[in-house]
């Protein structure tokens, strides 16, 4: 599975790419983490400063870069956001998970590399289920799942402890069969 993953490090989408998360994007990534708005719902690379997210990014993107990218616009190079696709090879199955810089929302940016992310997981790494999930109130993400062809499967109450508060989280989920039915 690794084998095929760094094949794919960096992906090509028609108006954006899906490459290795650098050191260099700590400015871009940190203009958006620092965004009430978006760390209201995730914990993940949450920071104080630009060097702490030059620090998340060495300690969780370049450590293990496989399956972890960033989201940048192909026409300028802009760092939009992150996207990583966690496996599980046993159950042939995988979880997306993504961030968006609010400046680029609305766009279909998220949806066309959620859609990248899909083929690469069914078509190249032979998955059979691959899911998402976002807080309750997240309904830009939950658009995203939606655009995807992904079902929901239910709400989870109180599933997440975050800012100390529990959310509920929803989860949608698509499997190889509806994916390639719709395409």
């Amino acid at each position: 599975m690794n084998e095929i993953l760094a094949k794919f490090a960096v992906i090509d989408g028609e108006r954006i790419m899906l490459r290795p998360v650098k050191v260099s994007d700590a400015e871009a990534m940190f203009a958006y983490t620092s965004k009430p708005e978006v760390v209201k719902f995730i914990t993940l690379l949450v920071s104080e400063s630009v060097e702490q997210t030059r620090k998340g990014i060495a300690d969780y993107f370049e450590v293990a870069p496989l399956g972890k990218y960033g989201l940048a616009l192909k026409s300028s190079g802009a760092f939009m956001g992150t996207l990583d696709i966690r496996v599980d090879e046993e159950n042939k199955s995988a979880e997306i998970g993504y961030a968006l810089n609010p400046e680029f929302q609305g766009h279909g940016y998220m949806s066309e590399a959620v859609d990248l992310l899909l083929s690469l997981g069914f078509k190249e790494l032979g998955l059979e289920r691959m899911f998402a999930m976002c807080a309750a109130q997240n309904t830009p993400s939950e658009r995203v799942m939606i655009r995807a062809g992904m079902t929901y499967e239910g709400t989870l109450r109180k599933a997440s402890f975050h800012k100390d508060m529990f959310l509920d989280m929803k989860y949608y989920s698509i499997l190889k069969d509806e994916y390639f039915a719709a395409k």
